[in-house]
């Protein structure tokens, strides 16, 4: 843990894994109780973020494939790539505090593009960790990302019932992934190809 790329990574991937876990364990809550959804519907409208989410991994990473093959800088084509999906996900402080209720699934939606940043997070990691040493990392990268996960859950709970309202908690979820630009910007240092 002494090493700046791996508390960077730790860091950043903490910050994604907090947003990441709100929308998981409080939007089918806010769903049903906030927009008055039916269980069905809002399981209906639970489902699309997460569909966008999925469809944007392979997307992003093939995006900055592309780029990188066509002669653009790893490092910055990755984590621009990173910036601009981590950036969509201030669509959830709207999302909290507009009045209808299909525009709000609509900014959740948006702020699932957060997905783009997925592949580019793993091909970060494997950038900076020596070789024999990509399990470990991984590992703690995890480590940091369940610590969000165990957080967000809770901080989100505290927050709802202290203001009765999710807009403060969908706020600190946004704020917290952008903060995670910080880890990777000026934390985490270049990629270097490494030979197996």
């Amino acid at each position: 843990m002494r090493n700046r790329d791996l508390l960077g990574i730790c860091l950043g991937f903490f910050c994604f894994d907090y947003y990441w876990y709100l929308l998981v364990l409080w939007l089918p809550n806010y769903l049903v109780t906030v927009r008055h959804f039916s269980i069905l519907k809002a399981g209906v409208f639970y489902a699309l973020p997460f569909l966008v989410f999925g469809l944007c991994q392979p997307l992003g990473g093939w995006i900055a494939d592309e780029l990188v093959r066509l002669g653009a800088d790893e490092t910055r084509t990755r984590k621009g790539i990173v910036t601009f999906a981590f950036l969509t996900g201030l669509l959830l402080i709207p999302a909290a505090r507009v009045e209808n209720a299909n525009a709000a699934v609509a900014l959740i939606i948006g702020a699932c593009l957060v997905g783009l940043s997925t592949g580019n997070l793993l091909v970060i990691l494997h950038g900076c960790a020596p070789p024999s040493e990509i399990g470990v990392w991984t590992g703690y990268e995890n480590f940091f990302g369940n610590i969000a996960g165990a957080l967000a859950p809770l901080i989100t709970g505290f927050s709802v019932a202290r203001t009765g309202s999710y807009a403060p908690a969908f706020a600190i979820s946004a704020i917290v992934l952008v903060a995670g630009l910080i880890a990777y910007w000026f934390i985490v240092g270049s990629l270097r190809r490494k030979k197996f």
